[in-house]
């Protein structure tokens, strides 16, 4: 199965970071062959291996894996603070509410 999507920022990215292939396979620890198949797209990269790359490439690895999410992920302060943000109002909650919400997250995930 092709993903042109997937190919279209691959080869969009790349360009940009004047990075090869090779050069991001070296980098980001994820076999050439791999990368290539990504690029080609003819694969979908996994979790992991669109994390590696997104970390050399400065992306969000949901992005390069397909997702209609903004190319640059938020910095880490940003997560820290919107995490601890939700953190608190959880923990304001009762805890049937808190089952409640858990619940709604597992059936959002498909878990």
């Amino acid at each position: 199965m092709k993903h042109p999507e997937i190919k279209k920022r691959f080869e969009q990215i790349l360009s940009e970071k004047g990075i090869s292939a090779r050069e991001l396979a070296e980098k980001s620890g994820v076999n050439e062959t791999s990368i290539s198949q990504y690029v080609n797209g003819h694969h979908i990269p996994s979790n992991v291996s669109s994390g590696k790359m997104a970390e050399v490439l400065g992306v969000d690895p949901l992005w390069l894996m397909g997702y209609d999410v903004p190319v640059i992920r938020r910095n880490t302060a940003e997560i820290a603070h919107s995490d601890a943000a939700f953190l608190r109002k959880y923990m304001r909650l009762s805890q049937r509410d808190q089952k409640i919400i858990e619940s709604m997250i597992d059936s959002m995930l498909g878990e």
